[in-house]
């Protein structure tokens, strides 16, 4: 310890060093927070209602730049003594928060221009009718109740509160799905479940004509692909939660390669279930996602997930489209 009254001299290699473990032991806290372990369940076969929003439509955004919105380390110099170094800082970070917040309205506002095509087909979605729709591919109409005006069901007990933003691609080739999902038991003040739900479409053959792909038969694409995320991401969020099946295939972590938009991304992440073409991880952040899997033609070849889906047993199944397996 230095003498009294004289400041130890900062260091900036130990202060990164401390900053780092924190952020690596705050990841591992929030991805262990959010695998809710599985609740016990009384009802065989308990009655879910979807609280619906206020609003019965559809949230879309322009999917931001991973590179966007980066500013970058500052590179000011800050003066000695540890009181104006403090304000300096301060200081700093006020007009820093200030930039990226102007800097964030900007990106959100240039990506939004790609849904310009789709203003009024993303118009005619309605949530309620979506998620009607989801809850039907799930096969669990007659578990989950959809909630008109928020009127719960007196047979129903146990609540999903769903907040979809979808998300396009600028390149119009993907959609992506972030769903905040909360789910409550008998307790209504304690959820069995919380967190993120992100479900990354299947991409667009970069031959397909856009936006005509989307909008072609009164929508039917777009309202395809919102409803089959949807209703994974509710799926998903009741797999860990404890009401279907949830196995985890591995317990340690490795590098998944996805396509979004036909881009190829990684995230590393524990796989929770897997099939030829998807999986289904949480990655560091907590978050648990579906993904669409890279370089199919390599896991095609040789991968035995892969070999059993050559030949579907449903029958409207098409090929590379993953076979939605749930339990009733």
């Amino acid at each position: 310890m230095p003498p009294l009254g004289i400041t130890q001299p900062f260091s900036w290699t130990k202060w990164t060093l401390t900053f780092t473990l924190f952020c690596f032991s705050a990841s591992t806290v929030i991805a262990e927070q959010s695998i809710v372990p599985a609740v016990a369940d009384n009802d065989a076969s308990p009655k879910w209602t979807v609280l619906l929003p206020a609003e019965d439509h559809l949230v879309f955004r322009g999917r931001i730049g991973l590179n966007q919105g980066d500013l970058g380390p500052g590179g000011a110099a800050y003066p000695g003594p540890a009181l104006i170094f403090g304000l300096a800082i301060l200081t700093h970070a006020i007009i820093s928060q200030s930039r990226q917040d102007s800097l964030n309205k900007e990106n959100e506002a240039n990506a939004n221009k790609v849904l310009q095509p789709y203003k009024e087909g993303i118009s005619l979605l309605k949530y309620s009718e979506v998620m009607e729709q989801a809850v039907a591919l799930a096969k669990q109409k007659d578990r989950i109740t959809v909630a008109a005006n928020g009127t719960v069901p007196p047979n129903s007990t146990w609540r999903i509160e769903s907040k979809p933003v979808f998300l396009m691609a600028q390149n119009e080739r993907g959609l992506i799905l972030d769903n905040t999902i909360t789910l409550y038991g008998d307790n209504p003040d304690q959820a069995v479940f919380s967190g993120v739900v992100r479900v990354v479409s299947d991409s667009v053959s970069d031959t397909a004509e856009l936006p005509g792909h989307w909008l072609a038969d009164g929508n039917q694409e777009l309202k395809a692909a919102t409803t089959f995320m949807l209703s994974r991401s509710l799926q998903m969020a009741l797999a860990r939660a404890g009401h279907l099946p949830n196995v985890v295939i591995e317990s340690t972590q490795k590098t998944v390669r996805y396509l979004e938009g036909g881009v190829e991304r990684m995230e590393r992440a524990t796989v929770l279930h897997e099939t030829c073409d998807r999986a289904e991880i949480v990655n560091l952040r907590g978050w648990f996602m579906s993904v669409p899997l890279a370089r199919l033609e390599e896991r095609q070849a040789s991968h035995p997930l892969c070999k059993a889906a050559s030949h579907p047993t449903t029958p409207d199944a098409k090929p590379n489209q993953q076979v939605v397996a749930t339990s009733s």
